[in-house]
């Protein structure tokens, strides 16, 4: 499918509530699909565009093209503006989980790791754009626990995270150190009480989001996202509003100061310059990363829906782990949906040359392989995304074994499926019968694949059509598969040919009132038939044993009809070919010692 289209919004939230409404189309455009670029083997976590390069940090070991070209590197990597990787080499000995630039063109790096380059660097570390490590005499900062946001305000490098102590100072979750050489500023005194995910410069504020509970002092509240002075470390004012208070987890500042949150209760939210509460939306997924890109704010995580807050997703909207809303209205665009794969979706957004850099656990996204790391084109050349998806399975009607027959009627399960760059938002799913008008079938959810039928043995021809929609609006017709013809073959029929040893009983709760059974290893019961699925209905209980199942001469399955409740009219055994054909199943008793017993009750078929 093509990339991006002009935008069409609906309004996700107004002040607090998420309301659904229709507002005008915006002019910006993203790609739904990624450039041909150069991937990861591992999750990313962070990217940082400084000058032309896009440096990204993570958990990954090899970089690679889609020519086969691969080189190794260690949790670091850098690409140019067209998504190829540098050749710059700076190896960490643990995840990389922030990024910042001193502006100088030299890329500060914070995480998990002790070394870099072999030498001991706790948990952050400056490298040159050339990957020459700082000598520790120039930068000498350094932690006692993992490093997880950092950001720089003036000639301070602030750091955030799950760290006791800085540069050997106590400063728990929160410490600052010189950009430039790294060395303790003991004047900037922030209080928090737990780890620190989130950190942004903002008016001569520094706003840091985490796990705390209290921020300023030791029970004074202000939990989740709090603003303080850039010199001091004291509390400000603001940040106050948001509900239900929550983890943050991902942030990201907008040009006028304003402060978008993703947090780890499935909310995307948006404060005001002034730390005032904007709108909220919500997700059935944390909202692990938050980046602006050509004139939109994109939220990554977890989540495949987005969702009404309080309301447990009753009326979800699709997005599968990354959306677009616009920055002042949080108005959801209709028109950009590109589907990330994998349960985990998306770590990290920023703006880059190379377009929307896109990083995280997924292997692919928009419906193209990538794994890893994307770059998503931006601009008004982007081509509009106006193609509707693609059935990977036109509905149809399987038969399945472990289902009982009842009153006559053979349990079906009718499964269909597509595919689609932009993501499937709903199905639609028709049924005709004896080439009649087209009835409705109601669907439990409208990502529903399958839909449970019971067909009866008759000449009548069932036929059932899906109709798929993607995320921005583009659907199929009703897409028809193959007819069904359901046949039921009673342990009677003439077309059974049974060898010596079997006997036929009655059997008031058998599917046709008698079965035939033997003991006798080896022992057959063979039936030719023509049609695309076969199954075999038998009775399983105490006295019955192991049976193989051939099928066109070959043996496919060894069914096991010892059961010690009884079952009547059970669909012992399914198969399906692609087509219609000319086929045989032979049913041949193995003669299990104490329990021999096997028994035909019917052979169904569809075609």
């Amino acid at each position: 499918m093509a990339g991006g289209r002009t935008r069409r919004r609906v309004a996700a939230l107004c002040a607090l509530f998420a309301l659904l409404v229709l507002v005008p189309a915006a002019q910006a455009t993203i790609a739904t699909t990624p450039q041909v670029t150069w991937q990861t083997n591992g999750r990313v976590n962070t990217i940082l565009q400084i000058g032309g390069i896009t440096y990204v940090g993570g958990k990954f070991t090899e970089v690679s093209d889609h020519s086969g070209h691969t080189a190794t590197v260690s949790n670091l990597a850098a690409f140019n503006a067209s998504g190829n990787y540098t050749g710059w080499t700076a190896n960490a000995n643990g995840t990389v989980k922030a990024l910042a630039t001193d502006g100088t063109g030299a890329v500060i790096v914070g995480g998990s790791f002790t070394q870099i380059n072999g030498s001991g660097r706790p948990h952050v570390a400056k490298i040159l754009a050339n990957g020459t490590l700082v000598a520790k005499t120039t930068f000498a900062a350094e932690a006692d626990g993992d490093v997880q946001a950092l950001t720089v305000s003036g000639s301070t490098l602030y750091m955030g995270g799950q760290f006791q102590n800085v540069d050997g100072h106590a400063r728990p979750w929160l410490g600052a150190v010189g950009v430039n050489n790294g060395t303790f500023v003991s004047g900037w005194t922030p209080f928090v009480d737990g780890r620190v995910d989130g950190l942004e410069a903002v008016g001569g504020n520094i706003v840091a989001g985490g796990f705390f509970l209290n921020a300023g002092s030791a029970g004074g509240g202000h939990p989740s996202i709090a603003a303080f002075d850039d010199a001091t470390g004291a509390l400000q004012s603001g940040y106050t509003g948001h509900s239900p208070n929550s983890a943050v987890v991902s942030m990201t500042a907008g040009g006028d100061g304003s402060v978008y949150a993703g947090h780890f209760n499935n909310r995307f939210e948006r404060f005001t310059p002034t730390g005032g509460t904007s709108w909220q939306v919500g997700f059935d997924g944390n909202v692990q990363a938050v980046g602006i890109s050509d004139g939109e704010v994109i939220a990554g995580g977890h989540f495949q829906n987005i969702c009404d807050p309080g309301t447990n997703c009753t009326n979800p909207i699709v997005r599968n782990h990354i959306a677009a809303f616009d920055p002042s209205s949080g108005a959801l665009d209709t028109g950009w949906a590109p589907s990330v794969n994998s349960d985990l979706g998306v770590f990290a957004l920023a703006d880059t040359s190379a377009g929307l850099a896109v990083g995280g656990d997924f292997t692919r996204i928009g419906g193209l392989d990538q794994e890893h790391l994307a770059f998503l084109q931006t601009g008004n050349s982007v081509p509009v995304d106006s193609t509707p998806p693609s059935f990977s399975l036109l509905p149809d009607a399987t038969l399945r074994k472990a289902t009982t027959i009842n009153s006559g009627k053979v349990p079906a399960l009718v499964r269909w499926a597509a595919t689609d760059a932009s993501g499937i938002c709903s199905y639609a799913l028709q049924s005709t019968l004896n080439g009649g008008s087209a009835t409705g079938i109601s669907l439990p959810s409208s990502m529903s694949t399958t839909h449970a039928v019971n067909l009866a043995s008759s000449a009548n021809v069932h036929v059932y059509q899906a109709k798929a929609t993607d995320c921005v609006g583009n659907a199929t017709a009703f897409k028809a598969g193959p007819s069904v013809r359901l046949t039921a073959f009673q342990d009677t029929n003439a077309g059974i040919a049974y060898t010596a040893a079997w006997g036929r009983g009655n059997a008031p709760l058998a599917f046709g009132g008698s079965v035939h059974s033997t003991g006798k290893a080896g022992a057959s019961a063979t039936f030719k038939f023509t049609g695309r699925q076969i199954a075999w209905v038998a009775t399983r209980r105490a006295n019955r044993g192991m049976a193989h199942v051939y099928l066109d001469g070959k043996l496919v399955a060894n069914v096991n009809l010892h059961s010690a409740t009884i079952m009547h009219r059970r669909i012992v055994f399914a198969h399906a070919w692609a087509a219609d054909g000319a086929h045989t199943i032979k049913i041949v008793c193995a003669g299990t010692a104490g329990h021999p017993t096997v028994d035909v009750d019917a052979f169904v078929s569809i075609r």
